[in-house]
């Protein structure tokens, strides 16, 4: 009886052992976890994503730029679309021609005389001349051309001004290059029946505007042909414009 009381009692210590022993190795195994986790490498802030960061709000920023000019221009484009800008209309006056000879070797001179009338048809726009470049010819054959500046003429919506220009073959800032032999030679046999028809053209250079922040600057081309230029028999050096149809015979054009 003893034996069997002594054996039940080794059998309950081996047991309370056994659990201590498995309550032992679950806490060691959990202590080791929890110093696992906490020894973890602390993140570490990459240099690449920073460029990357830059790098995407340069783009985002450049690309808003470029946006914002599209949109602009169009807005701009559609006003211009709008107020359908016109080049101001010219009317050649009287046409002057002094002191003109064609010497022997087809070389031409002489002083012209230009006066005109300029008339702005825009309701909304103002014109803004800033220079004029003209030119007398005689078919293709440049006789005479200048370049003047006008300091940026103001012309307000229909408005019109008057305004002249004194060309001379001598003295001429700008040279007739441009010259026809065949031309010249027509001139010269015209010249004796004291009859030429003459031709002026201007490029001006003008600054449409519209309020104070719509403007864009354009050059207007204006062609006057068939001026018709008679030399009198008294004075065959002298010369004037008769016909009055050359008031009709001026078109302009933006380019």
């Amino acid at each position: 009886m003893n034996s069997l009381l002594h054996q039940h009692r080794q059998h309950q210590h081996s047991a309370a052992n056994s659990a201590a022993g498995t309550i032992a190795v679950t806490l060691h195994n959990q202590h080791m976890e929890s110093l696992t986790t906490n020894t973890q490498p602390l993140p570490i802030n990459n240099p690449t994503n920073s460029m990357n960061s830059s790098s995407n709000f340069i783009r985002r920023f450049i690309f808003m730029l470029i946006s914002l000019f599209i949109i602009i221009s169009i807005i701009f484009s559609i006003a211009w679309i709008i107020l359908k800008p016109q080049p101001a209309h010219f009317i050649l006056n009287s046409l002057t021609v002094s002191n003109f000879t064609l010497s022997d070797s087809q070389q031409t001179s002489g002083k012209y005389v230009i006066q005109f009338t300029v008339t702005n048809p825009n309701k909304k726009i103002n014109l803004y001349f800033q220079n004029f470049s003209i030119s007398v010819k005689y078919r293709k054959t440049c006789l005479s051309k200048t370049w003047v500046a006008s300091r940026a003429l103001l012309l307000e919506k229909l408005n019109q001004t008057s305004m002249s220009a004194d060309l001379d073959s001598n003295s001429t800032p700008i040279c007739c290059v441009k010259k026809d032999d065949h031309d010249l030679k027509e001139l010269g046999q015209n010249l004796i029946n004291g009859v030429i028809n003459l031709k002026v053209e201007m490029v001006v250079s003008t600054i449409f505007r519209a309020g104070k922040w719509l403007s864009m600057e354009r050059s207007i081309f204006v062609s006057c042909k068939n001026l018709r230029v008679i030399f009198l028999p008294s004075n065959k050096l002298v010369g004037k414009l008769t016909n009055s149809s050359s008031r009709e015979n001026c078109r302009s054009i933006i380019l």
